[in-house]
Order: structure tokens, then C-alpha cells, then sequence
């Protein structure tokens, strides 16, 4: 299974998430779905998140998609039909998968 580096620009350093993930498409849907959570808890925080960045890239290193997030609120504000709603039980499921792998990735790379 391939290997994807997130990497959430939100204003404050943080450190890389690494995941498996079956395909690019999973890997930008797990994003989108992280982003959707960072950018609530920003606005719970009184943070305007709209300049923030998810990066996502391959094993390889090469940048496989860039998420803005003000992207992500101009078309859902700009959408006609209906939205679906978020299943937010799956975005936090999402999150703590990609902790795991985070957690995982810290202690191999502090190994090495």
C-alpha cells in the first residue's frame, strides 16, 4: 500500500503525518476530511482558517495534490444542491488513523 506525507499549514509549525493509503484519491478524500476538522476547530478557536494549506505527497516526495482551504468553503458556499452531510464520525475516524501512522512514522524515524 503507498505511502502518502500530509503536511497541514495552518499558521504554526507542525510536524508531517505519514499514511498508507490505497490511492492518491483515498489520500485526498482523508485530507479533505482532516481539513474540514482543522478548520473547525480553528473557528472554535477564533482563528480565520481560510489561508491554510493541506499538502499531500507521494512516497517519492513529489506534491500529488495541494488542498486550500479557502477552495474547500468557496464551493460549498457556491454549490446548488443539496449538501451531504459530513459524517463526522468518519472524519474523526480518519484523524485517528492518520495520528497512528503519525505516532508510527515518529518512532521509526526516531529509531533510525
Amino acid at each position: 500500500m503507498p505511502k502518502f506525507r500530509f503536511e497541514f499549514l495552518e499558521g504554526v509549525p507542525k510536524d508531517a503525518i505519514f499514511a498508507d493509503m490505497a490511492d492518491r484519491h483515498e489520500a485526498v478524500r482523508e485530507a479533505k476530511c482532516a481539513a474540514k476538522e482543522a478548520m473547525l476547530d480553528g473557528i472554535a478557536d477564533g482563528t480565520n482558517p481560510t489561508g491554510w494549506v493541506a499538502k499531500i505527497c507521494d512516497e517519492a516526495g513529489y506534491l500529488v495534490a495541494t488542498l486550500g482551504f479557502q477552495d474547500m468553503v468557496a464551493v460549498s458556499e457556491k454549490s446548488q444542491q443539496p449538501k451531504k452531510r459530513t459524517n463526522l464520525a468518519s472524519c474523526a475516524r480518519a484523524e485517528a488513523r492518520i495520528a497512528i501512522h503519525q505516532g508510527q512514522s515518529n518512532s521509526i524515524q526516531a529509531g533510525a
